[in-house]
């Protein structure tokens, strides 16, 4: 209650207005103490850190401990490439309409967007401060490097032009999905009711899902290159806090 949401506020989707939002993230930031706190009181100490690009202040753990710290989002890197690009020549400065098309710059192939369908990075009021160090994080410049997940065989272009653009190291280590056992946590992720993919897809593109759904499975497990990067990130940050 000290930031005003009320019990049961453990995460964004089970707030009951978007008017909670700045207390819930200004709720979340206040992580940052107790959880130095908490890394002090327990051995081993932590060789990395990795947090999601919307929790910015866990560069200040990462400093304290002198350790490195990766960013994860969500989006997969063709995705973060296009928001890259976006932020980068600042396309959303000069949008007056929202729903106008734009193409996106330095993509091989065009893509068309708008500023409406794009990620709104809590552009609600009172979330100044906050966006812009959400934006600032996303960029990568204060981390090192970024965790995503996704895998090669799914966006190999775009995972190297994504690893280019921010000049930090891409680890492609998904679908992290096929890598817990738990179902029944994966089925009330997001606390939202999923949809029959089947119903949604044409006979082709089916076809297609089961293929990439193989590759995927295929990627996660030993020799795959998700399961390899993995490997090979965890040898890399022991590496460097040794």
């Amino acid at each position: 209650m000290e930031v005003g949401l009320p019990d049961g506020s453990e995460n964004i989707d089970m707030l009951s207005s978007l008017d909670q939002v700045k207390n819930f993230i200004d709720a979340v930031c206040m992580l940052r103490d107790p959880l130095i706190l908490h890394l002090r009181a327990h051995k081993p100490p932590p060789t990395c850190i990795i947090s999601d690009s919307n929790h910015y202040w866990t560069r200040d753990v990462a400093e304290e401990f002198k350790i490195p710290r990766l960013l994860f989002n969500g989006f997969g890197c063709f995705s973060l490439l296009c928001i890259h690009k976006v932020r980068e020549h600042k396309i959303e400065e000069k949008i007056v309409d929202e729903n106008e098309p734009f193409v996106v710059p330095g993509l091989q192939t065009m893509v068309e967007i708008t500023k409406a369908q794009m990620p709104g990075n809590f552009s609600m009021p009172g979330m100044d401060k906050h966006r812009e160090e959400i934006i600032a994080n996303e960029m990568a410049s204060s981390s090192d490097g970024v965790v995503v997940n996704s895998f090669d065989d799914l966006e190999t272009i775009y995972c190297e032009k994504y690893q280019n653009a921010i000049g930090k190291k891409v680890w492609t280590i998904g679908p992290l999905s096929l890598s817990n056992g738990d179902f029944g946590d994966i089925a009330a992720r997001g606390n939202k009711a999923s949809i029959d993919a089947d119903r949604c897809l044409t006979k082709d593109r089916r076809k297609r899902a089961k293929e990439i759904a193989e590759k995927a499975r295929k990627t996660v497990k030993e020799g795959g290159s998700s399961y390899e990067n993995l490997t090979q990130l965890v040898q890399v940050m022991n590496a460097r806090t040794a």
